[in-house]
């Protein structure tokens, strides 16, 4: 019995092994192989951090925005930040009681649908502000400004093919 048991042991650990060899081969730095072929980013763009101009210091360099468009841009992101905030704060509750409904001995698939609408219903709020929040952000660009931007969102649609 303790034989049989060292025997399974070490075929557990070597299928486990090469396994994760296998699987390791098909990443390249943690990103895929889709990322291989990838195009190089534009110059200066090696790290782009997101929508919120006016808070980053590397897209306020990366676009020149003026002092004008960085105070508009920083009042954006505060009221759009708000909203996103608030809902936040209604999808923690919905996502605990989400939990607690699948961790129950008998779950209620109409109150798990439920939950997961209202869910749902709130992460659309999400995408839909964020959207906003960068149409009112793109608003205040100069054309130039919008050409670097371009650019840019042509590298991360490449990026995400």
């Amino acid at each position: 019995m303790h034989k049989k048991f060292i025997i399974i042991s070490l075929i557990m650990i070597t299928v486990f092994t090469l396994a994760g060899d296998v699987f390791s081969q098909h990443r390249r730095n943690g990103r895929g192989e889709r990322w291989r072929d990838m195009p190089p980013p534009p110059p200066g763009f090696d790290h782009m951090k997101g929508m919120c101009f006016g808070e980053d210091e590397y897209m306020r360099n990366r676009l020149n925005l003026g002092d004008e468009q960085i105070k508009t841009i920083s009042q954006i992101n505060s009221r759009f930040g708000a909203r996103l905030s608030e809902y936040r704060e209604q999808l923690r509750p919905l996502r605990l009681e989400l939990q607690k409904l699948l961790l129950s001995k008998n779950i209620d698939l109409l109150k798990v649908r439920t939950v997961l609408k209202k869910i749902s219903d709130i992460e659309l709020e999400i995408r839909i502000t964020k959207i906003e929040q960068r149409l009112a952000i793109e608003k205040t660009l100069t054309p130039a400004q919008h050409k670097i931007l371009d650019e840019e969102k042509k590298w991360m649609r490449r990026r995400n093919d």
